[in-house]
């Protein structure tokens, strides 16, 4: 499994469109940002995720591994916000 995704390229625009779609966002929605640290074994797994919040449910939409320990820096933040405005607009 581990090879099959490290293999892939998301394309977070179809996930966005595909979300978007499903869940037919066309009110106002609200989006939440966190990052989540992980360890497997002795390696660190660091996430910054985009969620949309939707009848209390949050959905991942956009996410970004983070190559470090510990909290996103502001150019990260920016870079995932941005590519969330560019498929779902402001």
């Amino acid at each position: 499994i581990q090879k099959f995704f490290k293999l892939q390229n998301i394309d977070f625009s179809s996930i966005i469109k595909l979300i978007k779609e499903k869940i037919k966002i066309d009110v106002t929605y609200t989006l939440a940002i966190d990052r989540t640290n992980l360890m497997f074994g002795k390696v660190d797994i660091n996430f910054l995720v985009v969620y949309i919040v939707f009848q209390n449910i949050s959905i991942p939409i956009c996410w970004s591994l983070l190559p470090k320990k510990g909290n996103s820096s502001t150019s990260e933040r920016i870079h995932l916000i941005k590519m969330v405005i560019n498929n779902l607009g402001i």
